[in-house]
């Protein structure tokens, strides 16, 4: 049986973080709580080069069978 996904829109603009910017630690944070609830980033897109941590991407998880059915 082929893998069934739920995709979720990750925006660095969600991070709640330090004004007037986040850090790096921010970022981590946020994109851990992502892995421990099953996120996985598989498209990441940043708005501005010299802007490190304004991006916007993808993450997916596994639907379990029960899910997807």
């Amino acid at each position: 049986m082929a893998k069934r996904w739920e995709y979720k829109i990750v925006d660095a603009k969600d991070i709640p973080g330090r004004m007037p910017g986040k850090d790096r630690e921010d970022v981590e944070n946020y994109l851990n709580a992502l892995g421990n609830d099953g996120w996985e980033m598989f498209a990441l897109h940043f708005r501005h080069p010299e802007l490190r941590y304004e991006f916007f991407g993808i993450a997916r998880r596994e639907l379990s069978q029960q899910q997807g059915a």
